[in-house]
């Protein structure tokens, strides 16, 4: 099972009647809303003085680099705080320059003097790296920038900017190394030749490992400043190359539909690369650092539930939210589609909306039941779509063979769906990619609870559900189960999924005005 934050706003979506109207694909991209902020100034816990670069685990903790404090405080996904990190060099604090989170939870500290630090997932200091780099071999003057993708550390190399052969080198060691015997080093390809790389000013990384830089540059010692935004793969060969808007960037990152963000910081804007085109700049209204305004942002990052995190010189956090319609799928996943590991292609959201919200779910049936698509289903869409949600439900593998399950903790519906979830002939890329966007769900045989039998179970908030109404009693005969009760417990167990409960935000029974219960009245 897994847990996501679709499940908290959808019932919102349904009680408030979400404002009807689609946005198609090739419309641009709707501003990101302002959700919150969180920090004020001082040094305890969540207080910042200079908050810089910030990072996102995959479980959701956050990390923020608290510059004037020399440290990194890291909160849960609901903003809490959970600890605070320190490093330390001969004897004196280190202020936390950029910082990144590998795959496995470790934090990487990268110190404005070029000193790199790992810490595990529990705090704890594992390694250390210095300025010198291959033995001086690489003119440089430090580690200046951070980035790590699932199976790399990437660092960039301060240049020296008088140099007329200034380039950008990168140092590229495996993520998960703790002995420092995978490090390699190489220029960035620049295929206009005889660049003079000012700064690379923010990197980030993708889920094929390719490398994004905005770097500042001239073309001559005397020539004008120029931005650019770069692409590479993990070994440096240059793929795509984008012009910027001027100003200094503070911030990076790339989402599953490959939409790349980028924050000016001098502009105070959110500049969007979609479908490899500048696609729009977002200006952060007016400059006072109230509500969602900033007076100075600084880094940028995105979790998996379409957020985007945002320091400000104020001394907080803000968290914007891509994803207009609060489905649970952000913006761009629902007009361009996710982007697959290990495959070049796309996973389209065929029928998704940017401006409405959409529910995605997969639907199994094993032999002793099948899930009525010609009475049933259109019932519940219709429901749904009374109240401006668009649902959308795939009938996958039909005929499997039936099991009768006990409750044990969902243990064997997760078994049943490893086996079955996705496509068959699906790659481990395309199911990962479907089950950012879709519930599952199985018509069931029969599923004994705390020792009765019981028409179907969902996971409240999460994304798994089953409808268990096939063969009961005789194992003999396909059951033929009303579709009226077939849609009422569909929508019941798909309900819980969005975090509702038997009396809506409680478990009362028999509200007379309770959503859950009164949605096919």
């Amino acid at each position: 099972m897994s847990r996501d934050t679709r499940s908290k706003v959808l019932p919102a979506a349904i009680a408030l009647l979400l404002a009807s109207g689609s946005v198609a694909t090739g419309d641009q991209l709707p501003p990101p809303i302002y959700m919150g902020q969180w920090g004020t100034t001082g040094s305890g816990p969540s207080q910042f003085n200079s908050p810089g670069s910030v990072a996102i685990a995959g479980d959701g903790r956050r990390f923020v680099a608290d510059r004037g404090n020399t440290r990194v405080q890291v909160f849960d996904s609901n903003n809490a705080s959970l600890a605070i990190v320190t490093a330390s060099g001969g004897g004196l604090p280190l202020d936390p320059d950029d910082i990144a989170v590998g795959p496995d939870g470790s934090l990487f500290f990268l110190e404005d003097t070029g000193i790199l630090q790992r810490f595990d997932s529990a705090y704890q200091k594992r390694q250390e790296w210095t300025t010198a780099i291959d033995g001086g071999a690489i003119p440089g003057v430090n580690f200046h920038r951070i980035a790590t993708s699932q199976h790399y550390l990437f660092l960039a190399v301060g240049t020296d900017p008088s140099s007329a052969d200034s380039n950008a080198n990168i140092v590229r060691m495996a993520v998960a190394d703790t002995t420092d015997t995978t490090r390699v080093t190489f220029t960035l390809e620049d295929p206009a030749q005889y660049q003079i790389v000012l700064a690379e000013d923010a990197m980030a990384t993708d889920i094929y490992d390719n490398l994004y830089v905005i770097m500042r540059y001239r073309t001559s010692l005397d020539g004008p400043l120029l931005t650019a935004l770069r692409k590479y793969t993990s070994s440096g060969t240059m793929l795509k190359a984008w012009t910027l808007p001027a100003g200094g960037y503070s911030g990076l990152t790339v989402d599953r539909a490959g939409a790349i963000y980028c924050l000016n910081a001098t502009n105070g804007t959110l500049d969007v690369i979609a479908n490899d085109t500048l696609e729009t700049s977002f200006h952060f209204a007016g400059g006072s650092g109230t509500g969602g305004s900033l007076l100075s942002p600084g880094g940028l990052a995105a979790d998996s539930t379409c957020g985007l995190f945002v320091t400000d010189e104020r001394d907080r956090v803000l968290r914007l939210m891509i994803d207009r319609d609060r489905d649970g799928l952000c913006d761009a996943w629902e007009r361009d589609g996710l982007l697959v590991v290990g495959d070049s292609s796309k996973f389209m959201l065929n029928g998704a909306h940017v401006q409405d919200p959409d529910i995605f779910v997969e639907v199994d049936c094993m032999d002793s039941v099948l899930f009525d698509t010609t009475q049933a289903l259109p019932l519940v869409a219709s429901k749904f779509l009374a109240n401006g949600i668009y649902l959308h439900v795939t009938m996958d593998e039909l005929g499997l063979t039936s099991v009768a399950w006990r409750d044990s903790g969902w243990k064997h519906f997760q078994e049943y769906k490893a086996v079955h979830f996705g496509s068959p002939g699906d790659g481990g890329g395309l199911k990962q990619a479907k089950a950012l966007a879709y519930r599952y769900c199985v018509f069931g045989d029969s599923l004994i609870s705390r020792g009765k039998a019981v028409g179907g179970k969902g996971e409240i908030g999460g994304n798994d559900f089953a409808v268990t109404q096939g063969v009961t009693r005789r194992n003999d005969s396909t059951r033929v189960v009303p579709w009226r009760s077939q849609a009422g417990v569909f929508m019941h167990e798909l309900g819980h999924t969005l975090g509702l409960r038997h009396g809506g935000g409680n478990d009362i029974n028999h509200k007379p005005n309770s959503l859950l219960s009164g949605l096919l009245t």
